[in-house]
């Protein structure tokens, strides 16, 4: 089959399944993609090499490799077939150089994938360094086996780290998994390898003496992470959605942020009402010139460094049994509290379970804006109650403490 690709035809492909499916790119001759039943879909070039035979080879998957990419790669290996080299003898070749380390593979992939396509690389990074850099770092990794890695877990169990090596596991999996469709093994050391430890579903949320606290420890550290952290509150979105807010996300006039579907943990985008108080601590930000992050202090990236951030509201707050999440967490109970609606209260967290689950979230599409608008107004009318009480002064409003940090 030959089809004129694009991002979107791509995207919307779907799967027969009865067969593979082979598309050939009408853009690019030589270049096209294969479809599993189970919608795996594969890029490929086909040459002829100079001993005339017809080859084939595959130059990743989709989406870590865009369309756009995949054709660029493309177009440089079959231009290197014109000049009378082989593309696929050159891979192999590669493959055959001096085995790589689990420390020379860990750097590729965070540069290479992790930085590419995840918005956490630098935390991937120094989770895959702690929790196998000095038992596996300096191991070829085709000497690596399921029990070196199940000796390295059981020593982060040792020293205390608890949960933490489920993550850990995790990002050695995604590492070994992506090195197999790199072509660098055929089989990954952590493959079959349950998480060695139970995890409990939390339950803890700030009480209203706390939120006090936590308020004014905010306003204490100030930008970026103080306003940051009351946005959690105020919105009740995930720490990784609204560290990357960029101004553009925002309309200022209809008091709304949209987050885009890539940056997503359910790949949805997803409308916010903005409250007049997180209008509030949102306009008490300064615009940095240069960057298009509300928050970021490099000008490029979204700020990182969260535990040393919510270690100082710890020590002015005097309280530090709690989790970022747990203001999430926090919110959700409150706007319960309050008589919003589950199913609305599940539209604001961008969730796709429980009331608006299995069918009945497919067919709902309606984005109940006006509903969670009112909510979550509500909501931030509810903190600025707390917040008054716990200063003993009913007419000071949030705004005038957020801009207090920005005078």
């Amino acid at each position: 089959m030959r089809m004129k690709l694009t991002a979107k035809t791509v995207e919307n492909l779907k799967p027969d399944p009865n067969r593979r499916v082979t598309i050939s790119d009408m853009n690019l001759p030589g270049f096209g993609l294969r479809i599993s039943q189970k919608r795996k879909i594969s890029w490929f070039i086909i040459y002829r090499a100079a001993s005339g035979k017809q080859r084939r080879m595959t130059l990743g998957t989709y989406p870590r490799l865009s369309l756009a990419e995949a054709r660029e790669a493309a177009r440089r290996a079959l231009g290197k077939t014109e000049l009378g080299f082989d593309p696929q003898e050159e891979k192999q070749a590669r493959r055959r150089q001096t085995p790589k380390t689990f420390n020379d593979l860990k750097v590729e992939f965070i540069e290479k994938y992790a930085r590419v396509h995840t918005r956490h690389a630098d935390g991937t990074d120094s989770r895959l360094a702690r929790a196998f850099g000095d038992s596996l770092g300096q191991r070829a990794i085709e000497d690596i086996t399921k029990r070196d890695v199940i000796d390295s877990l059981d020593d982060l169990i040792a020293c205390g780290v608890g949960v933490g090596t489920n993550r850990a596991l995790a990002a050695g999996r995604k590492m070994f998994n992506w090195a197999i469709e790199q072509g660098y093994l055929t089989i990954s050391p952590f493959q079959g390898i349950r998480a060695p430890v139970k995890e409990n579903s939390r339950d803890r949320v700030l009480t209203e003496d706390e939120i006090g606290l936590f308020w004014t420890g905010c306003d204490s550290m100030g930008w970026p992470f103080g306003p940051l952290f009351q946005l959690l509150l105020l919105t009740a979105q995930r720490r990784g959605e609204t560290a990357a807010i960029r101004w553009c996300d925002l309309d200022l006039d209809a008091k709304s942020w949209t987050i885009p579907k890539e940056m997503t943990k359910s790949h949805r985008s997803h409308v916010v009402p903005l409250s007049p108080q997180a209008m509030d601590v949102i306009e008490a930000i300064p615009r940095i010139e240069g960057s298009e992050y509300l928050f970021s202090t490099n000008l490029r990236r979204p700020v990182s460094g969260f535990g040393k951030a919510k270690a100082n509201i710890d020590d002015i707050a005097g309280f530090n049994d709690w989790r970022l999440h747990d203001l999430r967490r926090t919110a959700a109970s409150g706007l319960a509290e309050i008589s919003i609606s589950p199913h609305i209260i599940e539209k604001i967290l961008n969730h796709a379970t429980g009331q608006l689950g299995g069918l009945a979230g497919v067919y709902n599409r309606y984005q109940y804006l006006d509903e969670k608008r009112e909510a979550l107004h509500a909501w931030g009318s509810r903190i600025q109650q707390v917040i008054e009480a716990d200063f003993g002064k009913k007419a000071i409003k949030i705004s005038e403490r957020a801009h207090s940090v920005f005078p």
